[in-house]
Formats: structure tokens, sequence, C-alpha cells
């Protein structure tokens, strides 16, 4: 695994052992708030790679919440192969985890965050994804007992990626989208995205992860 952890998350604060969300594995759905309407507002303005990146942002926010309740590093080769497709390689398709090995309040809901990602990419295949994008917010706000932290991640989030990555509808997908976006610190107006991009895929081992061990690298790489 070579996904490095986010300095966005303070995991430190969130990765309290106790559980104290309701969880249903017959109906996981029904636990889970509707979209905020804001939020969706938002993210039906910005692209579709912008919008999958902020999903991911919110599955990270639900995987290293459970960082010391779960030591399998799935979800985090998972979380990396989504990276790669958004900063610009389609060739990965990512497809989730087996569901049945998944379930509980914490490895379900680590799956449904996960599965999230995959649909928010999916149906914006069709239009803008911003339903997915809503709910993979509510996500992470069931499981987390200081929503405040993430609530305020989320407000500087989504006004970074209506700045930088607007929807248009000519080209819906818009450019590679760098992790760094979801960093509220990092300054993008004095770094090159391509070049964060490339940094990042240059530490990606493919052959090491699951979801990318048949994909070869494409995009803001060295040989590229």
């Amino acid at each position: 695994m070579s996904l490095i952890t986010p300095k966005y998350i303070p995991i430190h604060i969130i990765s309290q052992k106790n559980v104290q969300h309701e969880w249903s594995d017959w109906d996981p759905y029904e636990k889970i708030h509707l979209p905020n309407e804001g939020t969706m507002t938002v993210l039906s303005k910005v692209s579709n790679r912008g919008v999958t990146a902020f999903a991911i942002g919110c599955a990270e926010w639900v995987v290293y919440r459970f960082r010391k309740l779960s030591s399998d590093k799935t979800p985090y080769d998972f979380l990396e192969s989504c990276w790669v497709l958004v900063m610009g390689n389609e060739y990965v398709q990512p497809e989730g985890m087996e569901e049945s090995e998944w379930k509980g309040p914490i490895r379900g809901a680590i799956d449904l965050a996960l599965l999230t990602i995959v649909n928010t990419w999916n149906v914006s295949e069709y239009g803008s994804a911003e339903q997915e994008g809503g709910f993979a917010a509510q996500i992470a706000l069931l499981v987390l007992q200081d929503k405040s932290l993430f609530l305020d991640w989320q407000e500087k989030v989504l006004q970074r990626l209506i700045k930088y990555y607007p929807r248009d509808e000519e080209a819906p997908d818009g450019p590679p989208v760098p992790r760094e976006v979801l960093y509220p610190s990092v300054d993008l107006e004095t770094v090159q995205s391509d070049q964060l991009i490339k940094a990042f895929l240059s530490k990606v081992d493919y052959k090491s992860n699951p979801f990318l061990k048949d994909i070869e690298p494409a995009g803001f790489t060295d040989s590229a």
C-alpha cells in the first residue's frame, strides 16, 4: 500500500475505538440521512471528476475514522485506485468489494462509502452525480462523533471544487483532479495541478495493489 495518510483528516481525534452509530446490514440506507440540498447544489456545478474526488474524500474520512478498529488494508488500496482514476487513468474501473465480507457498523460502513465512490463515477456518465456525492457526505456524518470537523472541511472543499473544477457541459468530466484539492491548506494558485498529480502517480505501486495490478500506468507519469 503506497497511499499516503491525508493530512486534512485529524485522525488522532476522529479514530475513537467506541462506535455509537446505528447500522443495519439488511438496509444500511435507512440509517443515513438524505443528501443535503445545499451540498448537492454546489456539486451540481462541479465537474464529474471533481464530484468523484469529493466522494473519495468523504470515504477517506470514513476509512480513517475506523483506523484503530480495522487493520484490513483493502480499503486503502481501493481509495488509491480511485485516485488514479480521477487523475486521468480511465482504464481503472473500480467495482466495489465483496459485500458478504463487509458487514456490520464498521466494515459495512466502509464498504458503503467505497461503493458510493463507484456509484458517483458511474452515474456521472449520464449526467451530474451531485446526489451520490451528497450521499457520500452523509455516510461520513453518520460514523463521525464530532461532525463539526467534517462539516468545516466540507464547506472549504466545496468552495475549492467549484472554483478550480467548475462543470462545463461541453466537457463534463473536466480535467484530472489532484488529491490536494481536498487539502484546504494547500494554495492551488501557487502550484500546478499536473505536478501534484505526477508526484502522486510516481509513488503508486500498481503491482502490489489488487485493484491496479492489471492496469497500465497512464497520465502524468515520468514515462509520459
